[in-house]
């Protein structure tokens, strides 16, 4: 999915702070980060309908996560009761509206999150799920319609329920049959499709497509478009937070799919949108940082499969939730920066045109060494590849760890200064904080070889695990974690060698 002479076999190597960067204009529609984290901007969508431009977004209360003056580019938490619905219009998509409200207030208990802009039988649509606070997964979801009611101001009128039990991710979309394709989550996280809405708004039938965990992903926030053989493409983001985009394909206008597959095409398990342009090309606009949400990124390709450019559009903080439309020889790039503000790009489609690929690529990180001190054995920690530092997981051994994201290859090399040869209980000590990888392989080298021990880090975390008793000599002795990109976090702390009396054993 990701291919060009620039693209090589490790696609976290990518120094995204040297991709080339994209001109474009920026305007700010909304911003609530004085609030100090006590309110939230997300889930942002654009469109062009009636000679302006539209954008509406999830506006509502937010939950402090620290203090209010570092809460610039610290995301609140959000999806709570009370949010509303906000909208606001600009003639050039760059000097925008007072902003106002378009769903009016929910029922208490209960919240609206912006689902998409849908321009139907010639007439705008406004999309929002209301849910059960906090969060949408939970009894009480439902897809409602709004439609746009010109005036000075345009006002908005509810149609009613679109679908049950539905989050949509974008917009309904017209299928080559004629119909009317979108996705739907229920409140189990499960991914449907909905097919209809060409009778009426609400007249739709859902079919299952991906449950939340039916295969070695997590589903989550679906995008599809049409290919040029008129077969369809779908991708997903990954909750399990392998750090890939993973792909399925339909030949039957959506109705069965592929399996989906990992793809090599990188990403901060975060939402993302693309479209086809009016001369045939594609773009998908993505955090493709695997590591975090910076930068976005636009990537380019002729045939909505094979992505050979990656450019920089704005970063440098918190950038999330894209989405794009085309007008008059642009791309207009909605996003929020911290879920505190809904700003957009204007991008002369030109622009992407000469894209260099050339130096984008990282030197592999040096070599890390350290030290440490257990029970008086003095043992050398040897780092090879993109090792991170964290002081976040309560069960950690000492003040920071070491951890290697999804899709990361390192290696850890731990070696110990034996007092005396003989035999010793080798253990090791982890964190089970967030999603960590199911068989980490611990190679134990002794003086009768090697003996592979994996272990699951998401269990007995925070204590010493035993990886076996083994004879030793005072050199050679080592315990080794080589990680392959494997699609869970991975983290390095402590080992220990504890003297045993003499017996049987390798």
């Amino acid at each position: 999915m990701l291919a060009g002479d620039w693209v090589q076999d490790d696609a976290s190597r990518i120094d995204f702070d040297r991709l080339p960067r994209v001109p474009s204009e920026h305007s700010t529609v909304s911003d609530v980060r004085d609030a100090g984290g006590s309110r939230v901007n997300q889930h942002n969508y654009l469109a062009h309908f009636d000679g302006r431009f539209w954008a509406i977004w999830s506006d509502g209360p937010g939950v402090q996560r620290g203090p209010a003056d570092q809460h610039r580019n610290r995301v609140p938490g959000h999806d709570q009761a009370d949010q509303h619905v906000s909208f606001a219009t600009s003639e050039d998509g760059m000097h925008w509206s007072q902003v106002r409200d378009l769903a009016g207030s929910p029922e208490p208990g209960f919240g609206w999150i912006a689902r998409g802009l849908w321009i139907r039988e010639g007439k705008l649509l406004a999309l929002a799920s209301r849910y059960h606070a906090p969060g949408y997964d939970g009894l009480g979801l439902q897809l409602h319609a709004f439609e746009m009611v010109p005036g000075q101001p345009p006002d908005w009128k509810h149609l009613g329920i679109a679908f049950d039990d539905a989050l949509n991710n974008f917009a309904p979309k017209l299928l080559p049959d004629g119909q009317w394709m979108m996705s739907r989550r229920d409140h189990q996280r499960n991914i449907h499709l909905l097919f209809g809405g060409t009778e009426a708004f609400d007249r739709w039938e859902s079919v299952p497509f991906v449950g939340y965990r039916d295969t070695e992903m997590a589903a989550e926030e679906p995008y599809w478009w049409i290919l040029p053989d008129g077969n369809l493409v779908a991708l997903f983001r990954d909750n399990a937070r392998s750090g890939f985009l993973f792909r399925a394909f339909s030949t039957d206008d959506g109705r069965t799919w592929s399996r989906p597959v990992r793809t090599n095409f990188p990403d901060a398990t975060s939402k993302f949108h693309g479209l086809r342009l009016s001369d045939g090309r594609y773009v998908l606009v993505s955090n493709a940082n695997p590591r975090r949400r910076d930068p976005l990124t636009i990537a380019i390709s002729d045939d909505g499969l094979v992505f050979t450019r990656l450019g920089y559009l704005v970063g440098g903080r918190h950038v999330d939730y894209p989405h794009v439309i085309e007008h008059d020889e642009h791309l207009y790039v909605a996003f929020a920066s911290a879920k505190q503000t809904v700003e957009v790009l204007k991008v002369r489609i030109t622009d992407l045109e000469d894209l260099d690929m050339a130096g984008v690529w990282a030197p592999p990180p040096e070599p890390l060494r350290t030290e440490m001190d257990v029970d008086g054995i003095s043992i050398a920690m040897h780092l090879e590849g993109n090792w991170g530092t964290s002081d976040k997981a309560e069960e950690k051994y000492s003040d920071t760890y070491f951890f290697l994201r999804p899709g990361d290859r390192g290696l850890v090399r731990y070696t110990p200064q034996l007092p005396d040869a003989g035999r010793y209980e080798v253990f090791a000590w982890w964190n089970s904080r967030g999603s960590r990888y199911h068989a980490v392989p611990y190679v134990v080298h002794h003086a009768g070889g090697a003996q592979t021990v994996p272990v699951d880090q998401n269990e007995q975390g925070g204590g010493w695990v035993s990886l076996g008793r083994y004879r030793f000599d005072t050199d050679g002795a080592s315990v080794e974690l080589k990680a392959d990109g494997f699609p869970n976090y991975v983290v390095a702390e402590a080992v220990r060698f504890v003297p045993v009396a003499e017996g049987g054993g390798p």
